[in-house]
């Protein structure tokens, strides 16, 4: 009969793991590996680029503008034919 060392004994760390460690580690590996196939899908994933600098405005030159004389037009009153029956006078609801 062959008996291990107690320092391999130590060593081994299967006899003392539980199985809610191994479940553990079973879920963040798989949620590693999920990340990494979502990110990969989206261009380069978490790779960081510096920013785009911001445009400085510029100054333009405007041009100023000239008055110009314009003719005004005066405009003529005209009279606006009677209608040729009476109407009667608008009743509370016809007000505006």
């Amino acid at each position: 009969m062959t008996t291990e060392p107690p320092v391999l004994e130590t060593l081994n760390g299967r006899r003392r793991r539980s199985p809610v460690v191994g479940v553990c580690l079973a879920a963040l590996s798989s949620a590693a590996v999920a990340l990494i196939a979502v990110t990969s899908c989206f261009g380069n994933g978490y790779v960081w680029t510096a920013p785009l600098p911001t445009p400085t405005p510029t100054a333009t030159a405007t041009l100023t503008p000239t008055a110009t004389a314009t003719a005004t037009v005066t405009p003529t009153a005209t009279t606006t034919p009677r209608l040729s029956i009476d109407l009667p006078p608008p009743g509370p609801e016809e007000r505006w």
